[in-house]
């Protein structure tokens, strides 16, 4: 039975050690900080289960799980409780030393072995004190879902690193973590202080030592317990601190949670307040001011009033304030007294308002009345009386006036006296006085305008207004036909109406009226325009035009609508200056003369501009020269041409021109057309010349030779076209055209063209014009690409080492091969021969056209030997190639393309060889699959004294682990020699008994992927 039970544990072993997944990744580690209680906790979802080494007892990995990790700040036993609703969680721990990361744990694909392991149906698990095992399964008997915490020799010292890995079924369930690192208490008694007495670090110490029994107390600011606090400390904020207790041996037996609270501070709500006082002097009364601020919810008396500020100053209860303006702000400190908080201070700001009421002026009122009907309302609108006042007025013999009264003025300026009480507060301001003056009419006067028309101006009216006014500064209103009018609007009501008569009343203080009459005539004579316009033309430049004054009148006479006889006129002519005159002497330039006319029996007169003018006779040569037209038969006509023509004489006049042929022109087989021209000052007088207009040359050169040869030489190029060559080749034969037709221009830049060739697949037209002729003469131009060598070579030639690349190209004229180094090769028949590196190779047809490539050639690069897996009778070798064909051997002349060898025995040294393409060889030495046995009798006889393998043994660094049945390691050494045992521990002969061994490769150098795993049965020593 119990080799039964021996064999199905290896099995497990085995299986467990072989069952690792290579295409897991390492998880994320989440770090637990910030106490010992991490509730609500879930398990991640991952692609592919992460299967991590395991302890004597299986475990199930599933692609549910998370990662944590927890630093000790201090020396302590580690223990923890998972708590969960479920019993799918199971957990697997590793215990690192100080300055190791939490990611030590893992190596390769897996991890290293843990401390801890636990698996089973129960819903809590954890670790604890009381606990023996290090695993549990669902098999170990008496499981309860513990294991035995890290504890006395084991014990997590400071800055040591536990690492926890939680594997589930399913991200919904959650589970709660607690680290057990000794028991935890709150102490909740500091609580009855206000804030500013705070708790010294002593008092709170010797209530943890109270309340502990112990005296190994130390407090902390952090729940890490990072921080300490010193006995000397004072706590005057809210917080909470922690503490450690310990026991004389110095376990932590206790963890203290420590909350500093203090009473409230008393929260005052500050009624808003304002103060009316009668006059600058205001009383602080404490008492009054905390009633109307804090409300008659509270007493008064758990108050108290420090002092009030008004600009800068502090008073006290009592004390008189002068205030030196009508509002002022205040500012007053109040202190809470009471028992129910904590004594607190604060400031409010109110205003102080003296409603006294003070005149801002002693107004004057006026009446044309010999009484003033007393109206208390308007009166208060005029003194600028608030309406929260009232007030009283008084005759100058003390006795009181009533409102409605009709008050008797006995003298010119009547003086009352009034005071004014605020309604609220009853405030009566001193008495003040205001003046009634008893007002006269304005002595304004009858004013009359008579006047033409012609001579009626906005001053003439003006200064009528100002005889009305007869010297006062009466302000008037105008009225006419019961409209009233401006000052400003009376020029032109007078202006329009011509007769009538205006009200000019008294706008302010007593009333009074006169009349403005007015009465404004016009002559009957009417006129046509009021610029008559009189022109002499068509005169020769030496006559002299004079003027005597009955042809003036003559010309005048002309601009009257129906005139009679000049008799019955009287005509004045003014000049440009306003002097009268009488004739006008050589007219040459234009004159304005303004001309006043009136008939005999009128005064009032009618004036109007006279403008006489001259046009001559245009003074024009005949033209100079003949013009020629365009080639698309136009001609534009520009003044500069007129004056090469005419003269600069003709800048003088207008001109037209008569088409008398088809535009544009028609020369109807002749070379020239005649055009009249025409020149004037004045339409009517015109001077006309006639213009000779000849035809343009057609363009007369012959390029048909030189085409010839350009289409039998068209431009010829290797590769990629050069517009640089294609202007040359341009360039040469537009210049011979040039050379024989210097007048020629192209149409475009030769650069153009070339870009036009080398757009348009190899041809362009030239276009030739002559600035003299008309026409154009185009030149065809093409291109044909020589045909481009091809050179078909790989870039990288792969050869064994020690042999030459044997380039050969046959097919070329010329072959040429350099090294990168710029030395040429030489070679024979266009055949070279490459040692390892880089080369240029340039090849080149009949027609000289060249290619080059570049070649590198270099040795095959050596397969690498990954992984070489031992397996009961076989050999496989991973291997990482290069792209060739591998090959594989045991002995260096047998090759195989297999990458597995069978028919291998344990306790035989092989060495295996790997080659690439034949000629890249690489090898492996000392694969050795260990032949180990299973039972030692170390009694001293000589036969089977030691547990070691049978045969050959590895040269490579092992390391070796044996445990009992109950997990404790009774062996454990590393190195080449590490595989040889004589059945102690620690030089102690060991009990019969079958024991478990763990063996994997771990020299650097190793390739094998193998782990060892068994049992040895120790028989009895004697």
């Amino acid at each position: 039975m119990k080799n039964i039970y021996t064999l199905l544990v290896g099995i497990i072993f085995w299986f467990s050690f072989n069952t690792i997944s290579y295409a897991q990744q390492r998880p994320t580690i989440t770090p637990l900080t910030g106490g010992f209680t991490f509730p609500n906790q879930i398990v991640e979802e991952h692609p592919v289960a992460f299967r991590a080494n395991s302890t004597d007892c299986a475990i199930s990995f599933t692609r549910y799980y998370k990662y944590y990790s927890f630093k000790a700040n201090f020396d302590m036993v580690f223990a923890f409780d998972l708590i969960a609703n479920t019993p799918d969680f199971r957990f697997v721990i590793w215990k690192l030393n100080a300055g190791q990361p939490a990611e030590s744990i893992f190596e390769n694909t897996s991890t290293i072995r843990p401390n801890r392991t636990v698996e089973n149906g129960h819903l809590n698990k954890g670790m604890a004190e009381t606990e023996a095992e290090i695993c549990e399964s669902y098999s170990t008997p008496n499981n309860n879902g513990y294991v035995r915490a890290f504890a006395q020799e084991e014990i997590l010292k400071k800055d040591e690193t536990v690492v926890i890995a939680v594997y589930g079924n399913r991200v919904t369930d959650t589970f709660d973590l607690k680290i057990n690192v000794a028991e935890e208490r709150t102490l909740d008694i500091f609580n009855t202080r206000c804030q500013e007495e705070g708790y010294s670090a002593n008092e709170i110490l010797n209530g943890v030592i109270a309340s502990s029994g112990s005296s190994m107390v130390t407090l902390y600011r952090d729940a890490m317990f990072q921080e300490p606090i010193g006995i000397g400390g004072n706590l005057t904020t809210p917080q909470t601190i922690y503490a450690q207790v310990k026991d004389a041996t110095g376990k932590l037996i206790y963890i203290y949670t420590i909350p500093i609270v203090f009473r409230p501070n008393y929260t005052f709500q500050i009624t808003p307040i304002q103060y009316k006082i009668c006059g600058y002097t205001f009383n602080v009364n404490a008492d009054d001011i905390i009633r109307k601020a804090i409300g008659p919810s509270e007493n008064a008396s758990d108050f108290r009033v420090n002092w009030v500020e008004v600009y800068g100053s502090q008073y006290e209860n009592g004390q008189n304030i002068y205030l030196g303006e009508r509002v002022s702000i205040a500012t007053a400190e109040i202190t809470y007294i009471g028992r129910n908080a904590c004594p607190t201070t604060t400031t409010f700001t109110f205003e102080i308002i003296n409603v006294e009421f003070e005149p801002t002026e002693s107004p004057r009122l006026s009446t044309c009345s010999e009484t003033y009907e007393i109206q208390f309302e308007e009166l208060k609108r005029l003194l600028s009386i608030p309406v929260d006042y009232d007030f009283r007025l008084y005759a100058s013999n003390g006795q009181e006036i009533v409102d409605g009264t009709n008050y008797l003025l006995t003298h010119d300026t009547t003086v009352i006296q009034y005071e004014v009480i605020h309604q609220e507060t009853g405030c009566v301001s001193a008495r003040s006085t205001f003046e009634i003056v008893k007002l006269s009419a304005l002595p304004i006067v009858d004013v009359s305008l008579t006047s033409c028309l012609e001579d009626l101006s906005r001053e003439m009216v003006q200064q009528k207004i100002e005889e009305l006014k007869n010297g006062t500064n009466a302000r008037l209103n105008y009225y006419y036909s019961g409209q009233m009018y401006s000052e400003e609007e009376l020029y032109a009501l007078i202006a329009t109406q011509r007769e009538g008569r205006i009200e000019a009343r008294i706008a302010e203080g007593c009333e009074g009226m006169k009349y403005f009459n007015f009465l404004i005539s016009e002559s009957s004579i009417s006129i046509h325009e009021e610029n008559f316009i009189h022109a002499e033309t068509c005169q020769a430049i030496e006559t002299t035009i004079n003027f005597n004054q009955e042809q003036l009148i003559g010309l005048a006479l002309q601009n009257l609508i129906n005139p009679q006889s000049a008799s019955n006129y009287e005509f004045k002519f003014f000049d440009e200056l306003g002097s009268q005159i009488t004739t006008i002497e050589n007219l040459n330039a234009e004159r304005r003369l303004k001309v006043i006319v009136n008939k005999i029996d009128e005064a009032c007169t009618t004036s109007y501009s006279l403008i006489l003018k001259r046009y001559n006779q245009p003074v024009v040569s005949e033209p100079a020269n003949e013009l020629t037209a365009s080639c698309d038969q136009t001609i534009t006509f520009t003044t500069a041409q007129l004056v090469d023509l005419f003269g600069a004489d003709i800048t003088r006049y207008q001109y037209s021109i008569e088409l008398n042929r088809a535009y544009p022109l028609s020369f109807n087989g002749t070379d020239r057309v005649i055009f009249p021209i025409s020149f004037y000052e004045e339409e009517s007088c015109q001077v006309t010349k006639e213009l000779v207009i000849l035809k343009g040359a057609d363009l007369d050169v012959d390029v048909s030779v030189i085409q010839q040869t350009i289409l039998a030489n068209p431009y010829r190029f290797c590769g990629t076209i050069q517009r640089i060559d294609v202007e040359i080749y341009l360039e040469n034969y537009i210049n011979q055209i040039l050379g024989l037709y210097p007048n020629l221009r192209t149409a475009d830049t030769i650069a153009s063209y070339a870009n036009q060739m080398i757009a348009n697949d190899g041809e362009v037209v030239v276009v030739f014009n002559d600035p003299l002729q008309c026409g154009t003469k185009e030149v065809r131009f093409t291109y044909s690409p020589y045909p481009m060598p091809q050179l078909e070579l790989d870039s990288r030639v792969v050869v064994c080492t020690d042999e030459m690349y044997v380039l050969e190209l046959s097919d070329y004229t010329t072959v040429r091969v350099w090294k990168e180094t710029g030395e040429e090769i030489f070679g024979t028949g266009n055949r070279f021969g490459l040692t390892v590196g880089n080369y240029t190779v340039e090849v080149t047809n009949e027609y000289g056209c060249t290619i080059s490539k570049t070649i590198q050639v270099v040795n095959a690069p050596l397969p690498i030997i990954t992984e070489i897996v031992l397996k009961q009778d076989a050999i496989e070798v991973i291997v990482d190639g290069n792209g060739g064909t591998l090959e594989y051997s045991l002995d260096d002349r047998h090759w195989q393309t297999s990458n597995q060898f069978t028919g291998i025995q344990k306790g035989i040294s092989y060495t295996v060889y790997v080659r690439e393409n034949g000629c890249s060889t690489v090898s492996i030495p000392d694969v050795v699959y260990l032949n180990l046995p299973n039972f030692i009798s170390p009694n001293g006889d000589g036969k089977n004294d030691f547990w070691e393998p049978i045969g050959a043994k590895t040269s490579l660094d092992v390391r070796i682990k044996i445990f009992n049945r109950y997990g404790k390691v009774v062996y454990e050494a590393e190195g080449p020699n590490a595989l040889q045992w004589d059945g102690t521990n620690h030089g102690k002969p060991l009990a019969s008994d079958s024991y478990w061994y763990f063996i994997e490769y771990i020299d650097q150098k190793a390739v094998i992927k193998l782990k060892y795993q068994g049992y040895i049965t120790i028989k009895s020593h004697f």
